[in-house]
């Protein structure tokens, strides 16, 4: 019997391109092959790196498994070559796998969101203290 293999797309992007956009609906996800991703959040003017990743890692992959809009920017720090994970083909291949697989990405997918969620507002809260602490230092400046 002859087995069908899939084709899978591959995609390169220059060092600097932003290739998923906060808000943008997810259709694919991504597997780095080579080179290095920042994920980060832009929040009013400042951005916010939640993860740098590299070969082997996966990217992208939230909004495809919660057909959502993208929770997230990435962009390429170096040279990347990426590995496409189709939506369909990502759901085909969940729905074969044991109900005890599906549950552990459901609940390491949530615990990724939390932990994402838990970042930002620390670094949102050590961003507005530096503004803070810059405004009362200015202040204290000018009363001198």
């Amino acid at each position: 019997m002859s087995k069908q293999h899939e084709v899978l797309q591959r995609l390169t992007f220059r060092q600097g391109e932003v290739f998923i956009k906060q808000g943008d609906f997810g259709k694919n996800g991504y597997i780095i092959q080579s080179g290095t991703v920042e994920v980060f959040l832009q929040q009013d003017k400042d951005e916010i790196t939640l993860a740098v990743l590299g070969p082997g890692e996966v990217v992208g992959e939230q909004a495809v498994l919660y057909d959502s809009c993208r929770s997230a920017s990435v962009r390429a720090l170096t040279d990347c070559n990426l590995v496409v994970m189709d939506r369909d083909q990502m759901s085909k291949n969940l729905q074969k796998s044991d109900p005890s697989i599906r549950a552990m990405i459901k609940i390491l997918s949530e615990r990724l969101k939390r932990a994402n969620k838990t970042v930002v507002k620390t670094k949102s809260s050590l961003v507005n203290n530096r503004k803070v602490d810059a405004i009362f230092d200015a202040e204290k400046k000018s009363e001198n």
